[in-house]
């Protein structure tokens, strides 16, 4: 079986198997994909969902944005998983 064809109890096992604790799940609006960014709403509420590394000013950014890394995987199509060293939580503030 391949990750594209895995059923949500199949998913649950595996991510179980691997010791993962919690789980989120956000359905998807039409463009969250449109950068692959996943848009969380406004406001500082997600710092508290997801650990993070330290939160830093990007100084390349005309508006102020402040960004944080973050250790995550991806579950990929041989089910291996796959190390995610770009992931990052960036922040909106204006």
């Amino acid at each position: 079986m391949s990750a594209g064809l895995m059923s949500l109890e199949n998913l649950v096992s595996f991510l179980a198997a691997h010791e993962v604790e919690k789980i989120y799940v956000k359905e998807l609006a039409a463009n969250d994909n449109s950068k692959n960014q996943v848009y969380f709403g406004p406001g500082f509420k997600a710092l508290t969902l997801f650990p993070m590394g330290e939160i830093t000013p990007d100084p390349n950014a005309g508006n102020p944005i402040f960004k944080a890394s973050v250790d995550y995987l991806w579950i990929g199509d041989d089910l291996s998983l796959v190390t995610s060293p770009s992931a990052q939580i960036i922040l909106y503030p204006q």
